[in-house]
């Protein structure tokens, strides 16, 4: 199907940029406004970055031309860049790829109002372009193939042709990561061993073990990838591993730069 091709056209990207996610608990956690601040700890001596947490942000997937040779705004510059985001009347941001009817009221949206506290000006932040890689030409190909072969068939002639995040079941990694259009909330809860991110948004949940666990890669029980965590809390980094064809991300996830 054609979500199954779309997945295998992102796997091929994933590996080759880096987002950074707007909620940024690394430099909230120890940015302090008070220079004797301490790091508050876990009983076992990890930072403490449990909490709800909020991703909103009106920067960019990918830098978008007018900011081409620029990876970071100064403070003048991005306040001038709320201001004209602001002034859009569809609730989107200025530099949001989509510029149709959406299904919700404006009113209802909230992408939030400002850039990243950083100023950088996209979330991929590598490439040091700010721009997510061509497909590879096999993936083009792949698709073309099953293109021909969905001829005549309809787009939903079966529950299976519709995607996991269209039914609400998940929005697959990186995408459920990103900023939405709302329930931009994200809750971690930490243990010794593991972390776990749950995102509003469908309310899917991430969970990560800190230290290596290959029995554990075998499967992800939410249908989308299991991760490997680097042993530390801060800065939480983690691989992920043994993607599954289910989820769709790709075509939401470039348009919403």
């Amino acid at each position: 199907m054609m979500m199954t091709t779309v997945f295998h056209r992102l796997i091929k990207l994933t590996s080759v940029f880096t987002i950074l996610l707007p909620t940024s608990l690394y430099a909230q956690a120890l940015s302090p406004e008070s220079s004797d601040y301490e790091t508050p700890l876990t009983p076992w001596g990890h930072p403490d970055i449990q909490g709800v947490w909020d991703r909103r942000t009106i920067t960019p997937l990918q830098r978008p031309e007018r900011f081409a040779d620029r990876p970071f705004l100064n403070e003048a510059q991005a306040a001038q860049y709320e201001a004209l985001s602001a002034q859009r009347s569809d609730g989107r941001p200025i530099d949001f790829g989509r510029s149709g009817i959406s299904v919700h009221d404006p009113g209802d949206l909230d992408y939030g109002s400002t850039v990243l506290a950083t100023g950088q000006t996209s979330l991929v932040v590598d490439p040091p372009n700010g721009i997510i890689p061509s497909y590879v030409e096999m993936a083009d190909t792949r698709l073309a193939i099953e293109q021909r072969e969905n001829e005549g068939r309809g787009a939903a002639d079966s529950w299976l042709d519709r995607s996991l995040q269209e039914r609400c079941i998940t929005w697959g990694i990186p995408q459920g990561m990103l900023p939405q259009a709302y329930n931009n909330n994200i809750q971690i809860v930490q243990s010794e061993d593991h972390v776990a991110i749950v995102v509003e948004m469908v309310h899917d949940a991430r969970i990560i073990p800190l230290h290596n666990c290959r029995h554990c890669l075998k499967q992800s029980p939410n249908g989308t990838a299991a991760p490997e965590g680097t042993g530390k809390a801060i800065p939480l980094l983690w691989n992920l591993l043994t993607f599954r064809p289910s989820p769709t991300f790709a075509a939401q996830m470039l348009i919403s730069s």
